[in-house]
């Protein structure tokens, strides 16, 4: 399993820039990116459509143009133009863009509804209210009673946010998203090194979970994996800034 990451800070593509890069994906993307009201949200979302695109291109040696990215029932994307099925997923919060890819060698029951891989990223800030109490309150309905004891104690913001990405992370390679009902998994705090147990009544035998905080420095991040994805990486695999990544798409 690989992770990619884009920093998109202080990254202001040209107009033309921007309709040339909008112009590389299919039309309900396009439509989708042209929603937004604020440009630093239009931009994530281009950057987290593009980047699997290509990355996907480079794995399967496919033109970036054949790539063909379908969505499952509930909204969950998958590619359809490998012969080796690769299961892909994207998240960001403000200067970040994240992907996790696995190469679906041994393709799991109910994909691609329910994938391979899920991640989630989130910024170390207080989203909700000024203390780390007002987050676990706002979180709290979503959370175990053994979560919501362990964040009330703690009072850390990694720790909360470690929670709640672990828990999005997972919803996400479910295929159900925010749809699930939170309550059903309790993650343990995770190891120095980022592993952590789920505990749940689901079928999670074959899953994986890390989260950490300093990989990205200032924010959380936290994978969930199907074994068959293979190891997690210690480190990002690759990195750019938006400026460098999109001059190699204008190139492909």
């Amino acid at each position: 399993m690989r992770i990619y990451a884009i920093q998109i800070s202080s990254w202001s593509p040209s107009n033309d820039l921007y309709n040339t890069l909008l112009n590389l994906l299919d039309a309900p993307s396009q439509s989708r990116i042209r929603q937004f009201v604020h440009r630093s949200d239009a931009l994530r979302c281009l950057i987290g459509r593009l980047l699997p695109r290509y990355i996907i291109s480079q794995e399967t040696r496919c033109a970036f143009g054949d790539v063909q990215i379908e969505y499952s029932a509930l909204g969950r994307p998958y590619c359809v133009s490998s012969q080796v099925p690769i299961d892909f997923n994207v998240s960001h919060d403000h200067d970040w863009v994240v992907m996790a890819c696995a190469t679906a060698y041994a393709l799991i029951a109910g994909w691609p509804d329910r994938g391979i891989v899920g991640i989630d990223i989130m910024q170390n800030i207080l989203p909700f209210g000024s203390h780390t109490s007002e987050l676990v309150d706002t979180l709290a309905p979503q959370l175990s009673s053994d979560e919501q004891n362990r964040l009330r104690s703690s009072a850390s913001v990694e720790a909360a946010l470690s929670i709640w990405t672990l828990k999005e992370a997972y919803a996400k390679l479910t295929g159900q998203g925010l749809r699930m009902d939170m309550r059903r998994c309790s993650f343990d705090t995770p190891s120095p090194g980022g592993r952590c147990t789920m505990h749940s009544s689901d079928e999670h035998e074959e899953l994986e979970f890390s989260s950490r905080s300093g990989l990205i420095q200032g924010y959380t991040l936290s994978v969930a994996w199907h074994r068959s994805a293979g190891p997690l990486s210690q480190a990002i695999d690759q990195a750019w800034h938006a400026a460098d990544f999109v001059r190699l798409l204008v190139k492909t």
